[in-house]
Parts: structure tokens; sequence; C-alpha cells
């Protein structure tokens, strides 16, 4: 039993560290990074006329999902027998649900 809450901790802590990067790296690029850049470019019609606070939200998840991706593997690489494998059966279990969603959501009236 005492095994059971062990393992169940280090999973939760694993977690939290995971989580932790996605929210300081997002916080980092919505209040730093994004406000530093010259964003002019997106008034433009050929970048879709918008401006940077329309899309700030999104490049911000972006970067912090891809920042959790790679600080995750890099801390577990010993324990991935094959990252390309890993990765691999992680798209293909990740496939079904999206496309149902995605038939789901193209047939609502």
């Amino acid at each position: 039993m005492t095994r059971c809450f062990v393992g169940l901790g280090l999973l939760l802590w694993l977690s939290y560290r995971g989580w932790s990067v996605v929210i300081l790296v997002n916080l980092a690029m919505s209040l730093f990074v994004l406000r530093r850049l010259d964003t002019s470019f997106f008034a433009e019609e050929r970048w879709g006329a918008t401006s940077l606070s329309a899309v700030d939200g999104v490049r911000g998840v972006v970067v912090a999902l891809f920042a959790t991706i790679v600080t995750l593997i890099a801390m577990n690489y010993r324990r991935l027998p094959s990252v390309r494998a890993s990765m691999d059966a992680g798209a293909n279990a990740s496939a079904l649900p999206a496309s149902s969603v995605a038939s789901f959501v193209a047939s609502a009236p």
C-alpha cells in the first residue's frame, strides 16, 4: 500500500514540474517577451490585419508547451528507451481522440 502512495507522489511531483514550466514560460512570454517585439507587420493584410493582442495568447501557450516537452524529455531522457518511439506512440494515441472531436464539432448544427 505504501508503494502505491509513493508512486502516486512521484507522478504528481513530475506532473507539477511540467505544469510549472508551462505556467512560468507562458507568463514570461505574455508579460516580457511578446511585449518587446516589433509586431507592426500584423496590421498588414497579408498577415490577416490583426494585432498582437489577438494572437499573443496562442503564441505564448505554443511556446510554453514546446518548452515543457523539451524540459520533460531532458529530465527523463534516461528513463525513455527511445525518444522517437515514445513521441510516435504519443502522437498515434492522440490521433483518434483528436479526429473524433473534430468530426463531432464539424457535424454540430
